[in-house]
């Protein structure tokens, strides 16, 4: 395992200067200077489990760089509010272990890795307040995240199909300018993109393209649910809803932005806002069977 940053420091030097008439005098009072030397942790590459688990549980480190690819042993917490984990193309195999930030208010980052054999809470997740980004992330498992009270922000070209629950269960999801998105889940009975929370939000950012396709609603939110489309989203439902909003929220597509959804359900609403507000801007297309 590799380690950057130092820190010096220097004390006990003290200079004064005194001017006398033409002459000047110069006056150092010194102390032998004391340097002190830490070993701050910030970034570290690793290329074994037994180094990865170090650094996770490492509260000076804040990146950890793959070299190698990782398979996980056992379910370590988070106790630091920062954690970046760089795959540099690598793979993360969960083996149904989780990284969990025991801390409100933690930013966690996972970039440029495949992940698979999650278990149904996902590789990095949080029941307290957490901003977390997936940027150019593979994944394959039960679950992507689980993320009820905090933020995930998608960047880059991010996959997931999960095969016993949600894609996505949490509060707050936000798709960046440009990102290539697609989800898919194979359960029968939970949404792909799980937000029935109140007061939850989903953002796609311009030129985003979003697709996801699930075997049951492909997109459910709760009361005061804000969704606001700025790209492209293409659903397809098997089976119930493609948008299922709760009471009192807002679904709006901006100028340039497009929606299309389908689903095979022939009882209910491929878009359903209760009691709430479908704005369709000029500009924008929706497209619903």
């Amino acid at each position: 395992m590799k380690k950057s940053s130092i820190i010096l420091s220097l004390s006990g030097v003290l200079f004064s200067v005194a001017l006398l008439g033409q002459a000047q005098s110069v006056k150092a009072e010194t102390s032998q200077p004391a340097i002190e030397v830490k070993q701050v942790e910030n970034n570290v590459d690793v290329s074994t489990w037994e180094e990865f688990k170090e650094a996770i549980n490492n509260d000076t480190v804040t990146d950890i760089s793959l070299s190698s690819d990782i398979t996980m042993a056992t379910t370590e917490s988070i106790t630091n509010l920062s954690k970046n984990i760089h795959g540099n193309g690598h793979t993360i195999d969960a083996d149904l272990h989780q990284l969990y930030f025991t801390k409100a208010d933690a930013v966690g980052l996972m970039e440029n890795v495949k992940i698979i054999n999650t278990d149904i809470y996902g590789l990095l997740w949080s029941s307290h307040t957490a901003n977390i980004t997936y940027k150019n992330v593979e994944h394959t498992g039960r679950q992507m995240i689980y993320l009820p009270e905090g933020k995930l922000t998608l960047d880059g070209k991010v996959s997931s199909v999960s095969t016993t629950e949600e894609v996505y269960q949490g509060k707050e999801l936000e798709v960046k300018p440009g990102a290539v998105i697609n989800f898919e889940n194979e359960s029968t009975g939970l949404a792909a993109v799980h937000m029935a929370y109140a007061d939850g939000t989903l953002f796609v950012g311009k030129n985003a393209e979003v697709t996801i396709k699930s075997n049951s609603t492909a997109i459910q939110g709760g009361s005061d649910f804000s969704f606001v489309n700025e790209g492209k989203i293409e659903s397809t439902s098997t089976d119930d809803r493609g948008i299922k909003l709760g009471t009192g929220s807002t679904l709006e597509l901006k100028d340039g932005s497009s929606l299309k959804v389908h689903t095979d359900d022939t009882v209910y609403e491929s878009i359903l806002v209760t009691s709430g507000n479908f704005f369709v801007r000029k500009g924008a297309t929706v497209e619903a069977d």
